[in-house]
């Protein structure tokens, strides 16, 4: 993930990106490295032991968190998605909802999306009309 690496030396590009900056990026990198490991232990199931077997398609806690950081603020349909990601859009499905809470978790609050997906542009501009009220 080159352009990852690009993104996190600079800070003003990161803030529009994730609405974070870098301090804040990766202590919740490390945290959400460290949640997810303890989220595979606990799988029931599993055959190998954690770190054993393939690492997945978002391998480390910045990509993890670099990826739900982008689908919350962009908040692009699942089409869309695998544009940015190289993920296909039933991974990025599993991926988002595997990812947020653990991120909820981390931030100590429950993360909301848009509550209706306006497709007229009337309804759009009255949702955003009783927001500003």
């Amino acid at each position: 993930m080159q352009l990852l690496s690009s993104l996190l030396r600079d800070e003003r590009t990161l803030k529009v990106i994730f609405g974070i900056g870098k301090d804040k990026f990766d202590e919740l990198a490390v945290g959400m490295e460290r949640l997810w490991h303890k989220h595979l232990e606990s799988k029931p199931d599993r055959e190998r032991a954690v770190g054993g077997g393939q690492h997945g398609k978002i391998p480390t806690g910045r990509q993890k968190v670099a990826f739900i950081l982008f689908y919350l603020k962009v908040y692009p349909t699942f089409d869309v998605m695998p544009v940015f990601s190289a993920i296909n859009r039933g991974d990025c499905r599993r991926w988002v909802h595997a990812l947020l809470p653990l991120l909820e978790q981390l931030l100590g609050q429950k993360l909301a999306l848009p509550r209706e997906k306006s497709t007229r542009w009337r309804s759009f501009c009255r949702h955003f009309r009783k927001q500003g009220r």
